[in-house]
């Protein structure tokens, strides 16, 4: 979640490729399609909440699941939901995360009692925002941005605190995007600085260390120094791109549930079985009773096996 590299990185002064391989530190990671996706979501919704940057990742997981969503019927700023397979997908356009529907669905993960209350709670739900506080909000923007995920912090603690740890359902921020701001028109230019994203994402960054609230930071590692990752006008990602976050989501997601069978090509997130009755005798003979008989084979005490 937090961490990764584009193994076909581009070449410096390469303004053209843009790399497809992503790999995280230390486990391989599974390239989702439907049947994946429908296998793990079978009979449950995945929620999305914010602005377009947020809207595209929402058409990165449609995609996964179908490969035929029609993407042209949605119109710009409004919500959208895609049911294909059993599986419910919903974006709400809210890019200042303070709507009443974004708040009904954070409250669904407050404790063990809303979920035992509530089945409809989502698998997996992804809020982000800060580019139109930046855009938009010239009076005391950053305050307004702060004071609102600061009410969405209180959630996720409250939830981390009060829900079993064990659980797979998922709620999650996105950092703000770093655009390649030498794309950016010029209005957005004015309003849109790196000063103001990177105060932005330093208080995400506090929120995640000091309270340990989940944000998926390996999302603007993949576009980091890479604009040929973005479109032209600088926010929106490159299709590819946005598939292989995508996938970041539903290994996060997913993973624990596949089946952990040789070959294993899949181990990020992985939840193995743990060892069974004879795993756990052979264990104990060769940690215990070996170097036992070999001390007193060194001490010359005769052993017998019968």
């Amino acid at each position: 979640m937090n961490e990764g590299i584009w193994l076909d990185q581009p070449p410096e002064n390469t303004s053209s490729y843009v790399p497809r391989e992503w790999q995280p530190p230390g486990c391989m990671i599974h390239n989702y399609k439907s049947a994946d996706v429908s296998t793990c979501l079978s009979s449950r919704r995945v929620v999305f909440a914010g602005d377009s940057t947020i809207r595209q990742l929402f058409w990165g997981v449609a995609m996964a699941l179908d490969e035929e969503v029609d993407m042209t019927k949605a119109e710009m700023h409004s919500d959208i939901t895609v049911e294909h397979a059993g599986v419910t997908l919903q974006f709400y356009w809210d890019p200042f995360l303070n709507s009443t529907t974004t708040n009904r669905e954070i409250d669904m993960f407050q404790g063990e009692k809303y979920y035992r209350g509530n089945p409809n709670r989502p698998a997996l739900m992804l809020m982000g925002s800060g580019l139109w506080y930046a855009r938009f909000e010239t009076i005391n923007g950053m305050k307004k941005w702060k004071d609102t995920i600061d009410g969405i912090a209180q959630h996720m603690r409250y939830g981390r605190k009060t829900t079993n740890l064990t659980r797979q359902d998922l709620l999650l921020l996105a950092p703000v995007p770093v655009p390649a701001f030498e794309k950016l028109n010029e209005e957005r230019q004015k309003t849109i600085t790196p000063e103001k994203i990177l105060e932005m994402d330093q208080y995400l960054q506090q929120l995640s260390n000091i309270q340990g609230i989940d944000v998926v930071w390996a999302l603007p590692i993949m576009t980091r120094a890479i604009p040929q990752t973005f479109e032209s006008s600088g926010l929106h990602l490159v299709d590819s791109v946005v598939a292989k976050q995508a996938d970041v989501l539903l290994n996060l997601r997913c993973n624990a549930m596949l089946p952990a069978q040789y070959p294993y090509d899949t181990t990020c997130c992985m939840k193995y079985e743990p060892p069974n009755y004879q795993q756990l005798v052979g264990l104990f003979i060769v940690l215990a009773v070996l170097p036992v008989m070999s001390y007193l084979r060194s001490k010359g005490v005769p052993i017998r096996i019968a």
